[in-house]
């Protein structure tokens, strides 16, 4: 089949692109052929293959744009990962923005309360999409890569079970095939440009968006426990506020290899306020890290059982100082590293492409 992957915008940091391109990969091994229909944003050298580009100058035009395009274009199927007017399967990968919209505004602080009425324009377009998109007329079928996104969709829009199907996000176990000597070269060589001794522990934090993100949470509770053994890496952009910087604190930017870091790292902590299903966390424990998250990241239900990580309430620093004093403390023996990969051994790419063709296949018989 010749099947559209539709994701409006592109982020150099996104894991969202990421999965894109390795479900296009995985696609094409099973003999389809996937045609990117982006904006303007993606570069040419960050899509390998067919792809049309629109010049859309927001999400309602983009969604009028592609569904001109539909009309003409030699599609067998549509596969989209941003809110459209139709497809034959929409992958709900951001999850659901009325609901995010309801957990920002319910804990939020004057500054993001400013925030969305700022962007009052956009959040109605995208809300105005969700709904139709979610209506009759609109995806065939729904993917969802957590059961706390398909919880929202049914309370928020009364959608039926039977649209719905769990699919969770894959990884390509490739990425994580290093050896035991690579990681540990790895881990001495990155700590040592970093001067970070070889006794501290080291806690990675990655992502853009660091309000969404925690990182202000983290940093609140990484002050309360104030112990000096603890180094902080952080990858990823945001906005830097008063009292995150320090001599234990190392902000890279935005990183594009990253098992070296998660090479160096002990614990993985992702105190995000909202996550259908981080694909930074998958990774980390794929790659050997202990998860500390919130129960607003659908990658909770996975791996954080209080064996390989944990999960708190969303924006509890006390909570999460408490589960990181467990995490840390010297007594406290985490899983080894191959313990923690092999709990999420079976969220490979392969099974992901496998779930999502059947869905696809499924959708264009109706």
């Amino acid at each position: 089949m010749k099947i559209a992957l539709v994701r409006r915008g592109f982020s150099a940091g996104g894991g969202a692109e990421r999965y894109l391109s390795r479900v296009a990969a995985g696609l094409r091994r099973v003999g389809h052929d996937p045609v990117l229909v982006g904006d303007v944003s993606w570069p040419e050298d960050r899509w390998d293959g067919e792809s049309e580009v629109i010049d859309a100058r927001g999400p309602w035009d983009f969604a009028e744009q592609v569904a001109r395009r539909m009309d003409r274009a030699a599609w067998d199927s549509v596969f989209s990962l941003e809110r459209i007017f139709f497809c034959h399967a929409y992958r709900a990968g951001d999850g659901v923005h009325r609901a995010w919209m309801k957990r920002r505004q319910a804990g939020g602080s004057g500054a993001w309360r400013t925030w969305f009425r700022g962007l009052r324009p956009k959040h109605k377009q995208l809300l105005a999409l969700e709904k139709r998109l979610f209506g009759d007329g609109g995806a065939r079928r729904i993917i969802v890569n957590s059961r706390m996104v398909a919880a929202e969709i049914t309370a928020e829009y009364g959608v039926a079970d039977e649209r719905i199907h769990l699919v969770y996000n894959g990884y390509d176990p490739g990425r994580g095939g290093e050896t035991v000597a690579d990681r540990e070269q790895a881990r001495g060589s990155l700590r040592k440009a970093m001067e970070i001794p070889e006794d501290a522990l080291v806690i990675l934090f990655t992502g853009s968006g660091w309000e969404r993100k925690g990182l202000d949470f983290l940093v609140r509770a990484l002050d309360r426990l104030n112990r000096r053994n603890i180094h902080l890496i952080v990858a990823g952009r945001g906005r830097m506020r008063r009292g995150y910087a320090g001599d234990r604190r190392h902000f890279l930017g935005t990183v594009a290899h990253m098992p070296p870091l998660y090479a160096a790292a002990d614990l993985f902590v992702l105190p995000t306020l909202y996550d259908p299903f981080s694909n930074a966390c998958l990774e980390a424990m794929r790659h050997g890290l202990p998860v500390v998250t919130t129960t607003a990241n659908g990658f909770a239900e996975i791996g954080c059982d209080g064996v390989h990580g944990e999960a708190v309430a969303a924006g509890d620093v006390a909570a999460l100082t408490s589960a990181l004093d467990r995490w840390t403390s010297p007594d406290f023996a985490p899983p080894a590293r191959e313990a923690c990969t092999e709990k999420v051994s079976h969220l490979t790419i392969e099974a992901n492409v496998r779930q999502t063709l059947e869905v696809l296949e499924a959708a264009a018989r109706i």
